[in-house]
């Protein structure tokens, strides 16, 4: 299957069910606080780590406050690579 490198935030599917709200809340905080050049440059050299399920789903195998932070500040794409 062939995944596209960049991926709506969205569509990515956790195995980690809880999450600390206070590392996302930071998180978010300093997303938000960044320059646009500064955000994309970070999406880009740090992809997410996923696996492809056997449905075909994206699952998220590390940075899950990561993600759940960009989703919180807005970002609707992150760069994803398939382990």
């Amino acid at each position: 299957m062939k995944v596209k490198t960049f991926q709506r935030t969205l569509c990515l599917q956790p195995t980690q069910f809880s999450i600390g709200l206070l590392e996302v809340e930071f998180k978010v905080k300093e997303l938000k606080s960044l320059k646009p050049r500064k955000l994309k440059k970070i999406i880009r050299n740090a992809p997410v780590p996923v696996v492809i399920s056997p449905w075909k789903d994206l699952c998220i195998i590390d940075h899950h406050h990561f993600v759940f932070a960009c989703w919180h500040a807005d970002i609707a794409r992150v760069k994803v690579k398939v382990v």
